[in-house]
Parts: structure tokens; sequence; C-alpha cells
């Protein structure tokens, strides 16, 4: 494990930042990473997605249906209860939604299709005003050379520091 920490405290006056290329994006375009692996979904991974996203239209159809036929025992459904059977299926849609989605979790897995290509640089940005320095550094130490230890990628720590106090800016 290699833990390194570099301090740098501007001067007055002095900026450390160097100026990125910000060339004109067209936000009307489809975003594309080149970076970014292709990773593209099996047939049995997008029916898997249509029948977790379709089901539970059918559930909350049958509860509509039977809620309906409940109503209807004493005449036909008034306006109050068709709002009270619509407002009761769109509700019970999300929750069957996520019954689906949580039985195909426990139950399937997908492969694999891309794993990342190379090393992935994190940079861990933390803001400060006016913290403790020591334990609030510390913490965040703790947690880079965690990841150091647990990831192949690089990460780093910057410390933003927006503190007025001089003693205090040192102190970060």
């Amino acid at each position: 494990m290699n833990l390194s920490l570099r301090l740098r405290h501007a001067p007055a006056g002095e900026s450390l930042s160097h100026p990125l290329p910000m060339p004109d994006q067209d936000l009307r375009a489809p975003f594309t990473d080149p970076a970014a692996p292709g990773v593209q979904s099996g047939l049995s991974t997008r029916a898997l997605r249509v029948l977790v996203l379709t089901l539970p239209i059918g559930i909350a159809g049958l509860l509509g249906w039977s809620c309906f036929g409940w109503f209807a025992l004493n005449g036909p459904p008034g306006a109050v209860e068709v709002v009270i059977v619509g407002v009761t299926v769109f509700a019970f849609y999300w929750v069957a939604l996520s019954f689906c989605s949580a039985i195909l979790g426990l139950f399937w897995r997908p492969a694999r299709d891309a794993a990342p290509t190379g090393d992935i640089d994190i940079a861990i940005l933390m803001p400060m005003y006016g913290e403790p320095a020591a334990a609030t550094i510390g913490t965040a130490t703790d947690l880079l050379a965690a990841l150091a230890v647990a990831g192949r990628h690089r990460v780093s720590l910057h410390v933003l520091s927006d503190t007025r106090d001089e003693g205090a800016a040192m102190a970060e």
C-alpha cells in the first residue's frame, strides 16, 4: 500500500488550477464515451426486463378488476369508486413492480458482458470549512487507505478548504 500526502497552499493572488479545454458541445446529440466499454444486453436480459415491467401491469389489472367487481355488487360503480380503483391500481403497480424486481434479483444474475478496460483515476473531493482538521482528514485518509487496498483504481483525496482562519487553514 502506497499512500502519499501532498499539501499545496496557494499564496494570495496565485491560482493552482490549470484551465481544462472546454470545447462547444451539441447538447442535442446523444452522449457517447469512447472510453466506456460497450455493453450489449442479450435477448434473455431484454426479455426479463419486459417481463418485470409488464407482469405488474397484469397483477394491478387483476386487482382493479376484482375491486370493480366488489364495488358493482350494489349497482354500477360511481365516479368516486372509479377514482378509488384507479388510484389503487396505480399505487399497486409500483408495489408489484418492486416485488417482481426483487424476486428476479433473488434468482437471476446477469453474466458480466464487459469488464473495465483499465485503471480509472478517482478523485475524492472533501470540502472543509472550520471542521477539526485532524479528525476529518484522518477519517478521509482511512477511507483512502481502504480504497487503495480494495481496488485496482488510482484514488486521490483533495481537501478543498474555505477556512478563513490562517491557523486552521494550515492545520487542514
